[in-house]
């Protein structure tokens, strides 16, 4: 879509995050009729591209592998495992755009500029926001990418690295026991990485 950057789009709601809570918040004003925008910097947010979409479908493909018998298969899996992974996030991506209508998207970043307007800035250039009823806010989080002393900053990253790696590490420790965090070292220790996980609880 070419939107003039000086164009002043004006509606009743905003909800700024595509992830799972804004969609819900969307769709579901969608649904009730109301006129609103949706404003993030993807479709799906954490679940769909970092989070549970693709430590599940690791998890499964990990299954699947332990229960191989054959050499040739075990290894064709494991290779293609986060190929598979990544085609899959495609998948719910393509499933969860059709939800917000294209003129209804507006991808960037937001920041406030006022009590009740915003300024979009992404592909399309920096256009603005105004809402005269409500903003939903639900940008969700981020990992904490830390330092660890006598470990190359190339050695650490973040779920949100990890599925688009083009090959399974042969060894890796995970920081945080959470859902994503529990998920992933099962799946890597079910394909035969040597895993460790460090959490408090």
């Amino acid at each position: 879509m070419n939107r003039q950057s000086e164009r002043v789009n004006k509606h009743d709601y905003l909800v700024v995050g595509a992830g799972a809570g804004g969609l819900l918040v969307a769709v579901g004003l969608q649904k009730f009729g109301k006129d609103v925008v949706v404003v993030s910097e993807n479709i799906g947010g954490d679940c769909t591209n970092f989070g549970c979409v693709p430590s599940k479908t690791l998890l499964h493909l990990a299954g699947k592998y332990h229960s191989l018998d054959s050499k040739e298969e075990k290894a064709t899996l494991k290779n293609s495992a986060l190929k598979k992974v990544r085609e899959t996030v495609e998948t719910f991506i393509a499933e969860e755009e059709e939800l917000i209508a294209t003129d209804r998207y507006f991808p960037g970043k937001a920041h406030f500029v006022s009590k009740n307007t915003v300024e979009v800035v992404g592909a399309h250039g920096t256009q603005t926001i105004k809402f005269r009823k409500k903003c939903i806010i639900a940008t969700g989080s981020r990992p904490v990418r830390i330092k660890l002393d006598g470990v190359p900053e190339d050695k650490i990253i973040t779920n949100e690295e990890l599925f688009y790696l083009d090959t399974l590490p042969s060894s890796i420790t995970i920081f945080g026991g959470g859902p994503i965090g529990a998920e992933m070292a099962t799946a890597c220790a079910h394909f035969g990485i040597t895993t460790y996980l460090v959490s408090r609880s």
